[in-house]
Protein backbone atom coordinates (compact mmCIF):
# COMPACT_ATOMS: atom_id res chain seq x y z
CA UNK A 1 0.00 0.00 0.00
CA UNK A 2 1.28 3.45 -0.84
CA UNK A 3 2.31 5.55 2.14
CA UNK A 4 0.23 8.52 0.95
CA UNK A 5 -2.98 6.91 2.23
CA UNK A 6 -3.62 7.71 5.88
CA UNK A 7 -4.74 4.54 7.60
CA UNK A 8 -7.69 4.58 10.00
CA UNK A 9 -7.03 3.60 13.59
CA UNK A 10 -10.30 2.56 15.17
CA UNK A 11 -11.03 3.42 18.80
CA UNK A 12 -14.27 1.76 19.82
CA UNK A 13 -16.20 2.09 23.07
CA UNK A 14 -17.52 -1.13 24.61
CA UNK A 15 -20.62 -0.67 26.78
CA UNK A 16 -23.62 0.19 24.63
CA UNK A 17 -21.50 0.44 21.48
CA UNK A 18 -20.13 -3.06 20.98
CA UNK A 19 -22.69 -4.51 23.39
CA UNK A 20 -26.43 -4.03 23.12
CA UNK A 21 -26.63 -3.33 26.86
CA UNK A 22 -24.47 -1.26 29.17
CA UNK A 23 -22.76 -4.16 30.94
CA UNK A 24 -21.79 -2.16 34.02
CA UNK A 25 -25.40 -1.05 34.47
CA UNK A 26 -26.57 -4.67 34.13
CA UNK A 27 -24.03 -5.70 36.78
CA UNK A 28 -25.09 -2.94 39.16
CA UNK A 29 -28.81 -3.50 38.65
CA UNK A 30 -28.34 -7.19 39.41
CA UNK A 31 -25.78 -7.27 42.21
CA UNK A 32 -25.30 -3.80 43.72
CA UNK A 33 -27.02 -2.24 46.71
CA UNK A 34 -29.61 0.41 45.72
CA UNK A 35 -27.38 3.32 46.71
CA UNK A 36 -25.42 2.84 43.47
CA UNK A 37 -28.13 4.91 41.78
CA UNK A 38 -27.46 7.86 44.08
CA UNK A 39 -23.78 7.68 43.12
CA UNK A 40 -24.77 7.59 39.45
CA UNK A 41 -26.81 10.75 39.87
CA UNK A 42 -23.86 12.53 41.49
CA UNK A 43 -21.82 11.74 38.38
CA UNK A 44 -24.57 12.84 36.00
CA UNK A 45 -24.87 16.09 37.96
CA UNK A 46 -21.12 16.65 37.57
CA UNK A 47 -20.36 16.46 41.29
CA UNK A 48 -17.96 13.52 41.01
CA UNK A 49 -15.70 12.10 38.29
CA UNK A 50 -16.47 8.92 36.38
CA UNK A 51 -13.58 7.19 38.14
CA UNK A 52 -14.93 8.03 41.59
CA UNK A 53 -18.40 7.03 40.44
CA UNK A 54 -17.29 3.59 39.27
CA UNK A 55 -15.10 3.04 42.33
CA UNK A 56 -17.94 3.81 44.73
CA UNK A 57 -20.50 1.83 42.75
CA UNK A 58 -18.30 -1.25 42.68
CA UNK A 59 -17.92 -0.96 46.44
CA UNK A 60 -21.72 -1.42 46.59
CA UNK A 61 -21.50 -4.68 44.64
CA UNK A 62 -21.50 -8.22 46.00
CA UNK A 63 -21.00 -10.91 43.37
CA UNK A 64 -19.10 -14.17 42.94
CA UNK A 65 -16.93 -14.97 39.94
CA UNK A 66 -19.30 -17.73 38.83
CA UNK A 67 -22.38 -15.51 39.07
CA UNK A 68 -20.72 -12.63 37.22
CA UNK A 69 -19.49 -14.94 34.47
CA UNK A 70 -22.98 -16.39 34.17
CA UNK A 71 -24.40 -12.86 33.87
CA UNK A 72 -21.93 -12.05 31.10
CA UNK A 73 -23.12 -15.09 29.20
CA UNK A 74 -26.34 -13.19 28.55
CA UNK A 75 -24.68 -10.08 27.12
CA UNK A 76 -25.31 -9.61 23.40
CA UNK A 77 -22.74 -8.19 20.99
CA UNK A 78 -23.72 -5.94 18.07
CA UNK A 79 -24.02 -8.22 15.04
CA UNK A 80 -21.71 -5.98 13.02
CA UNK A 81 -18.77 -6.10 15.40
CA UNK A 82 -17.27 -9.39 14.20
CA UNK A 83 -17.34 -8.19 10.58
CA UNK A 84 -15.92 -4.78 11.48
CA UNK A 85 -13.09 -6.41 13.44
CA UNK A 86 -12.37 -8.87 10.62
CA UNK A 87 -12.29 -6.05 8.04
CA UNK A 88 -9.88 -4.04 10.20
CA UNK A 89 -7.62 -7.07 10.68
CA UNK A 90 -7.62 -7.97 6.98
CA UNK A 91 -6.49 -4.47 5.98
CA UNK A 92 -4.09 -4.05 8.89
CA UNK A 93 -6.11 -1.26 10.51
CA UNK A 94 -5.62 -1.33 14.30
CA UNK A 95 -8.79 -1.83 16.35
CA UNK A 96 -8.62 -0.60 19.92
CA UNK A 97 -11.44 -1.24 22.37
CA UNK A 98 -11.27 1.37 25.12
CA UNK A 99 -13.65 1.56 28.01
CA UNK A 100 -14.35 3.08 31.39
CA UNK A 101 -15.47 -0.45 32.26
CA UNK A 102 -13.32 -3.46 33.15
CA UNK A 103 -10.94 -5.64 31.15
CA UNK A 104 -12.04 -8.96 32.70
CA UNK A 105 -15.67 -8.21 31.96
CA UNK A 106 -14.90 -7.24 28.35
CA UNK A 107 -12.78 -10.34 27.79
CA UNK A 108 -15.41 -12.68 29.25
CA UNK A 109 -18.24 -11.05 27.28
CA UNK A 110 -16.21 -11.49 24.09
CA UNK A 111 -15.46 -15.12 24.95
CA UNK A 112 -19.13 -15.89 25.56
CA UNK A 113 -19.90 -14.45 22.12
CA UNK A 114 -17.09 -16.39 20.37
CA UNK A 115 -15.07 -13.24 19.65
CA UNK A 116 -11.41 -14.30 19.43
CA UNK A 117 -9.57 -11.17 20.57
CA UNK A 118 -6.10 -12.50 19.77
CA UNK A 119 -7.01 -13.78 16.30
CA UNK A 120 -8.67 -10.48 15.42
CA UNK A 121 -5.74 -8.43 16.74
CA UNK A 122 -7.95 -6.42 19.11
CA UNK A 123 -6.24 -4.39 21.83
CA UNK A 124 -8.18 -3.62 25.02
CA UNK A 125 -7.62 -0.60 27.26
CA UNK A 126 -9.89 -0.56 30.30
CA UNK A 127 -9.90 -0.46 34.07
CA UNK A 128 -8.52 -3.65 35.61
CA UNK A 129 -10.70 -6.22 37.35
CA UNK A 130 -9.98 -9.60 38.86
CA UNK A 131 -11.09 -11.96 41.60
CA UNK A 132 -8.53 -12.56 44.35
CA UNK A 133 -9.45 -15.47 46.63
CA UNK A 134 -13.03 -15.01 45.47
CA UNK A 135 -13.10 -11.28 46.23
CA UNK A 136 -13.48 -8.74 43.39
CA UNK A 137 -10.62 -6.24 43.10
CA UNK A 138 -10.30 -3.35 40.67
CA UNK A 139 -7.87 -0.62 39.73
CA UNK A 140 -7.42 2.12 37.12
CA UNK A 141 -4.15 1.59 35.20
CA UNK A 142 -5.09 3.95 32.35
CA UNK A 143 -6.21 6.90 34.48
CA UNK A 144 -2.79 8.43 35.10
CA UNK A 145 -2.59 12.06 34.03
CA UNK A 146 -6.28 12.27 33.11
CA UNK A 147 -7.47 15.86 33.46
CA UNK A 148 -11.12 14.81 33.71
CA UNK A 149 -10.98 12.10 36.38
CA UNK A 150 -11.93 9.27 34.03
CA UNK A 151 -11.39 5.62 34.88
CA UNK A 152 -9.72 5.23 31.48
CA UNK A 153 -8.31 8.35 29.82
CA UNK A 154 -9.59 7.87 26.27
CA UNK A 155 -8.01 10.98 24.71
CA UNK A 156 -4.70 10.02 26.30
CA UNK A 157 -4.88 6.60 24.65
CA UNK A 158 -5.76 8.17 21.30
CA UNK A 159 -2.84 10.62 21.46
CA UNK A 160 -0.44 7.88 22.54
CA UNK A 161 -1.38 5.44 19.77
CA UNK A 162 -1.98 7.83 16.87
CA UNK A 163 0.86 8.52 14.43
CA UNK A 164 1.11 11.15 11.65
CA UNK A 165 0.14 8.60 9.00
CA UNK A 166 -3.04 7.46 10.77
CA UNK A 167 -6.57 8.83 11.17
CA UNK A 168 -8.04 8.38 14.68
CA UNK A 169 -11.63 7.18 14.34
CA UNK A 170 -13.81 7.15 17.47
CA UNK A 171 -16.95 5.01 17.69
CA UNK A 172 -19.14 5.55 20.73
CA UNK A 173 -22.50 6.15 22.32
CA UNK A 174 -22.25 7.75 25.74
CA UNK A 175 -20.91 10.17 28.30
CA UNK A 176 -17.60 8.35 28.65
CA UNK A 177 -16.81 9.25 25.02
CA UNK A 178 -17.21 13.04 25.18
CA UNK A 179 -13.50 13.74 25.63
CA UNK A 180 -12.49 11.10 23.08
CA UNK A 181 -14.40 12.79 20.26
CA UNK A 182 -12.34 15.95 20.76
CA UNK A 183 -9.21 13.93 19.95
CA UNK A 184 -10.67 12.23 16.87
CA UNK A 185 -10.47 13.09 13.17
CA UNK A 186 -13.62 11.08 12.46
CA UNK A 187 -16.51 10.28 14.81
CA UNK A 188 -19.30 7.71 14.64
CA UNK A 189 -21.96 8.42 17.27
CA UNK A 190 -25.29 7.06 18.43
CA UNK A 191 -27.53 7.57 21.45
CA UNK A 192 -26.51 10.17 24.00
CA UNK A 193 -23.21 10.89 22.25
CA UNK A 194 -25.04 11.74 19.03
CA UNK A 195 -27.11 14.36 20.87
CA UNK A 196 -23.97 15.74 22.49
CA UNK A 197 -22.20 16.09 19.14
CA UNK A 198 -25.19 17.89 17.66
CA UNK A 199 -25.36 20.32 20.59
CA UNK A 200 -21.62 21.03 20.50
CA UNK A 201 -21.35 21.29 16.73
CA UNK A 202 -18.99 18.31 16.52
CA UNK A 203 -19.03 16.66 13.06
CA UNK A 204 -20.08 13.01 13.26
CA UNK A 205 -21.54 10.13 11.29
CA UNK A 206 -24.68 8.65 12.89
CA UNK A 207 -25.02 4.89 13.21
CA UNK A 208 -27.47 2.40 14.64
CA UNK A 209 -25.36 -0.74 14.24
CA UNK A 210 -21.66 -1.34 13.74
CA UNK A 211 -22.67 -2.71 10.35
CA UNK A 212 -23.41 0.93 9.43
CA UNK A 213 -19.91 1.93 10.55
CA UNK A 214 -18.35 -0.85 8.48
CA UNK A 215 -20.34 0.12 5.39
CA UNK A 216 -19.26 3.76 5.66
CA UNK A 217 -15.60 2.98 6.36
CA UNK A 218 -15.49 0.47 3.51
CA UNK A 219 -16.85 3.06 1.09
CA UNK A 220 -14.11 5.48 2.12
CA UNK A 221 -11.08 3.24 2.46
CA UNK A 222 -11.54 0.25 0.17
CA UNK A 223 -11.33 2.33 -3.06
CA UNK A 224 -8.34 4.27 -1.70
CA UNK A 225 -6.56 1.05 -0.85
CA UNK A 226 -7.18 -0.35 -4.32
CA UNK A 227 -5.92 2.83 -6.02
CA UNK A 228 -2.76 2.95 -3.96
CA UNK A 229 -1.79 -0.70 -3.87
CA UNK A 230 1.48 -1.31 -5.68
Amino acid sequence: MSTNVKRPRLFCDFDGTITRQDVIDVLLETYAQPRWRDVEQEWIDGRISSRECLDRQMACTRVSEADLDDLLGGIEIDEGFQRLASWARDYGFPLIVFSDGFDWIIERAFAHNSIDVAALGIRIFASHFEFVSGVPKWSFPHAKGCAHGCGTCKPGIIHRLTTPDTVPVVIGDGRSDIFAVDAADMVYAKGWLQSHCKEQGIPFHPFRSLSDVLAHLSAIYDPAIMRNTV
